[in-house]
């Protein structure tokens, strides 16, 4: 500015960030991952890039490479439950059952299954996102399962 100080090293990157989520509303997704790589490129560290980065790769419909940005920023802090079942929800989007239920095994309870104790703890999202997933695949037994899990729990409510 014109008493010569200059802006914070960071300026950068958060304006990137945001003309990253500004192009990803307009639906212009190219431009979005642009900016989103060009911030990622100078702070590979930090999680709200990643995190972004996968949400565009979601709204542009690529599912599966939106569950690998999301591990990647569940990654870099594996201590936070947000991002960790964040995660396990992107990979369920993506009909990753089994890595969904593996990242959702890091924080529950050791010596059972993270869906037994998902199931336990009525874990209802999880139990949704299984089951569409399960019908998706097409293992329709295993998605009735979940959605008969889900009503015994609003039977277990009322």
């Amino acid at each position: 500015d014109e008493n010569g100080e200059l802006e914070p090293p960071t300026t950068l990157l958060w304006v990137r960030y945001f003309l990253a989520q500004h192009f990803d509303k307009l639906g212009q997704f190219s431009l979005a991952l642009d900016f989103i790589n060009a911030a990622v490129t100078s702070t590979p560290t930090l999680i709200e890039l990643f995190y972004l980065k996968a949400k565009i790769y979601k709204h542009v419909g690529n599912l599966k490479e939106a569950a690998r940005w999301m591990d990647e920023a569940q990654s870099l802090d594996t201590a936070d439950r947000f991002i960790n079942s964040k995660c396990a929800k992107y990979m369920l989007r993506a009909n990753l059952v089994k890595e969904a239920e593996e990242m959702c095994s890091k924080f529950t309870r050791e010596g059972t299954s993270a869906t037994e104790n998902l199931n336990e703890m009525q874990c209802m999202w999880f139990q949704t996102e299984c089951a569409l997933a399960f019908q998706r695949l097409g293992k329709y037994g295993e998605a009735l399962k979940q959605c008969h899990e889900i009503e015994r729990h609003f039977f277990e409510i009322t």
